[in-house]
């Protein structure tokens, strides 16, 4: 069985900079490329892919990190978006929209577009 997750879009982000993507699952870490000179919206397009031994737990969790790149000091978390894997399990496929979270927990105006999918080996 493998989770396959499609990271399609980061809209409604605020300034222009370069952005990059962390994708994790079960402790690793997965990292898109860097998207340079974005304004309002990041097209990632990226598929990550995890081999997965065990079947997944309802109650196992995706998360998704955006930041703002920089190549010489630490890169700035915009937000997070996280999802319990219950209806991935449950339905082999989801396309989500939603909200990012901040540091706070709070839900902040910036979207994100993902599709987990889980596949049977």
């Amino acid at each position: 069985m493998a989770l396959i997750v499609h990271l399609k879009t980061v809209t409604d982000l605020r300034g222009k900079g370069d952005r990059i993507a962390k994708v994790a699952f079960r402790g690793l870490s997965f990292y898109s490329r860097v998207l340079e000179n974005c304004e309002d919206e990041a097209r990632f397009d990226e598929t990550f892919r995890w081999p997965i031994a065990s079947n997944i737990d309802g109650n196992e969790m995706l998360e998704i990190q955006v930041f703002n790149y920089s190549k010489v000091f630490t890169n700035r978390l915009i937000g997070t978006f996280r999802m319990v894997l219950q209806k991935v399990v449950e339905e082999a496929q989801l396309e989500v929209m939603d909200t990012l979270i901040d540091d706070n927990n709070s839900a902040i105006r910036v979207c994100i577009s993902v599709t987990p999918r889980t596949l049977p080996c």
